[in-house]
C-alpha cells in the first residue's frame, strides 16, 4: 500500500516538473526569442531570449536538486552500511568517486574551453552572449553552465547506451550467472 503511494506521488511530481519545463521552453521560444540587439562596433544584430535567465535558472534547479539530494542520501546510505559492514561500505564508495571525478573533469574542461571563448569574443571572432541586452562577461557562471552542460551530455549517453544494452537482453544472462 505504501508502495502505491510512493508511485502515484512520484508520477504527479513528475508531470508536475515536465509541465512546468513545457511552459518555461514554451516561453523561451516563442515569447521574445526572436528580439534582436545591435551593440555598438557590431555589425550583426544579435539574438537576446527574454526568457534566457528564467530557463537557465530552471536547468540549474533541475541539475542541482537531485544532485544534493543524491548526496545527502548516499551519505545516509553510506553511514547505514559502515555502520553493518565496513567492506560492503568500502565497495560501495566508487559511484560516487566516479560522479566526483566527472563533474571535476567537465568543470575543468569547461573552464579551459570558457577562457578560449571569452578570448576570442574579446578579438571578436566569435559574437558575444547576450543575457538582457547585456553582453554577459560573467566567466563563474559560464564556466558552471558549460560544466553542468558537459556532464548532462556524458549523463545521457550513458543513459543510451544502458538503455540499447538493456534492450539487447545482456542484463538477464549477467543475474542469471550470479
Amino acid at each position: 500500500m505504501k508502495a502505491d503511494l510512493y508511485i502515484k506521488l512520484s508520477k504527479y511530481v513528475l508531470l508536475a516538473l515536465l509541465a512546468v519545463t513545457l511552459v518555461i521552453l514554451g516561453l523561451f521560444f516563442f515569447v521574445g526569442f526572436d528580439n534582436e540587439v545591435v551593440l555598438p562596433g557590431q555589425e550583426k544584430p544579435l539574438t537576446d531570449p527574454q526568457f534566457l535567465p528564467a530557463l537557465m535558472w530552471w536547468i540549474y534547479i533541475l541539475v542541482i536538486v537531485p544532485i544534493v539530494l543524491i548526496l545527502v542520501y548516499q551519505t545516509a546510505g553510506l553511514v547505514k552500511k559502515f555502520m553493518d559492514n565496513p567492506k560492503e561500505a568500502a565497495k560501495g564508495l566508487v559511484g560516487p568517486f566516479l560522479a566526483i571525478a566527472l563533474v571535476v573533469v567537465a568543470y575543468v574542461i569547461a573552464a579551459s574551453a570558457d577562457s578560449n571563448s571569452l578570448e576570442a569574443i574579446q578579438n571578436g571572432t566569435v559574437a558575444p552572449i547576450l543575457i538582457n541586452n547585456v553582453v554577459c562577461e560573467d566567466t563563474g557562471s559560464m564556466v558552471l553552465t558549460d560544466a553542468l552542460l558537459y556532464v548532462q551530455y556524458v549523463l545521457v549517453l550513458i543513459c543510451v547506451v544502458v538503455t540499447i544494452v538493456s534492450l539487447t537482453g545482456l542484463f538477464k544472462y549477467v543475474n542469471k550467472v550470479k
